[in-house]
């Protein structure tokens, strides 16, 4: 048996030393100098991300579900809490954090609400970067501009660190911590880039493409009933051809002029399944499995109208959890801003404020309730909050 006093030295000697990192992966070479290929096989063998996203955004129906998304991210107005509320220094970098967003406009072209969108939308893309222009502002350094980059100028290395595609540095180069803020859906150790949802819907979105170029075909050709005429035996060529032509201005005329004893019949094409042709079950199928991708709605898309009102709860509190994970991604993004502008100007040890979104609510027993019963049980809910929760 190892003795007491050397298994404390041991685990001092081991305190804050991974041993599993990728120095020590024998699949990996030079960790931090050289970056990980995107995990994504469909987008790594195209090696057109971004102009594949903007292609699957383009579609309407997924277009349709992200504007869903983005209505309800947008309904929540968003406020900021102390990091600590028994210090005094974390108080005050709250109020300096809230005075920047209120009377700073992060770029041009977008307001805060706008810039915190285009972070939560990392789920659909994996990950979205934003640079920190930096400036000292009243004796204070903050961020004069915040400002969305292109995914395509950004690598990962093996510690899921971003590298910099520049002119000069075509593999991607080191930046200091501070200076970009990456937004990552559902990172891990081996895939630093983060899940894509769009990247889910690919092929569902490349075989809907597909399905209405023959759709459209079939309409063109089969769209219109079929004129079919019938002379009795022994009519001439003459005769016949006369008929043709009649049926083939039949179209545009509306009406034909034909021979007694000459037959007229419409042939219309169906469908053994219900009426729907195969082109219009496949394009509906790749709906429904965009929407499980990007809404998680897949009990909504299966049912097609023939819902109850339990599937409907279901679907319902599906898409509120998708909707806080999506809020979340953009308050873990902020958070970091936060967290330099109160190192930088209040020193190491001070807690950093924390965002929160909330949606306004009429004022009800039920919520009033919520904050009695946090209240009763020690803690102090805001009364500020309180009332901007419940619009009172």
């Amino acid at each position: 048996m190892i003795p007491f006093r050397g298994l404390i030295q041991g685990l001092k000697g081991w305190l804050g030393k991974p041993i599993a990192d990728p120095e020590t992966d024998p699949q990996i070479f030079f960790g931090r100098m050289f970056a990980l290929p995107n995990p994504d096989a469909v987008l790594r063998e195209m090696g057109q991300a971004e102009k594949v996203y903007f292609s699957i955004m383009a579609d309407p129906h997924v277009l349709g579900d992200v504007r869903s998304i983005r209505g309800n991210f947008r309904s929540h107005t968003w406020r900021l809490l102390p990091g600590d509320e028994n210090d005094a220094k974390a108080a005050a970098a709250m109020e300096l954090c809230q005075d920047w967003l209120q009377r700073t406009r992060p770029n041009e072209l977008a307001d805060w609400l706008e810039v915190m969108w285009q972070m939560a939308s990392a789920f659909m893309s994996g990950y979205r970067a934003h640079e920190l222009v930096w400036e000292l502002m009243d004796g204070k350094y903050l961020p004069g501009q915040v400002i969305d980059r292109p995914g395509r100028r950004f690598k990962f290395n093996a510690y899921g660190e971003p590298l910099l595609v520049s002119k000069t540095e075509m593999m991607g180069a080191p930046v200091e911590p501070w200076q970009f803020v990456i937004s990552r859906h559902m990172p891990s150790s081996v895939n630093p880039y983060g899940v894509a949802v769009l990247s889910s819907c690919f092929w569902p979105w490349t075989f809907k493409t597909g399905g209405w170029r023959y759709f459209v075909k079939y309409c063109e050709r089969h769209g219109l009933p079929w004129p079919v005429g019938r002379y009795p035996l022994g009519t001439s060529e003459a005769e016949q051809d006369k008929l043709a032509d009649a049926l083939a201005n039949m179209i545009e005329a509306g009406y034909v002029l034909a021979p007694e004893g000459t037959g007229l019949e419409l042939l219309v094409p169906n469908s053994s399944n219900g009426g729907q042709l195969p082109q219009h079950q496949m394009i509906d199928l790749c709906n429904r499995e965009m929407s499980k991708a990007i809404t998680g709605q897949a009990m909504v898309a299966e049912l097609q109208g023939a819902g109850a009102r339990a599937a409907s709860e279901t679907a319902m509190k599906r898409q509120e959890a998708i909707d806080d994970s999506v809020r979340d991604i953009a308050a873990q993004s902020m958070q970091a801003i936060f967290r330099w502008i109160t190192l930088w100007n209040f020193g190491d040890g001070v807690a950093p404020p924390c965002i929160e979104f909330f949606m306004h609510e009429n004022a009800g027993l039920e919520r009033a309730q919520t904050y009695q019963v946090a209240a009763n049980t020690g803690a102090r809910p805001s009364r500020k909050a309180m009332l901007e929760d419940m619009a009172i």
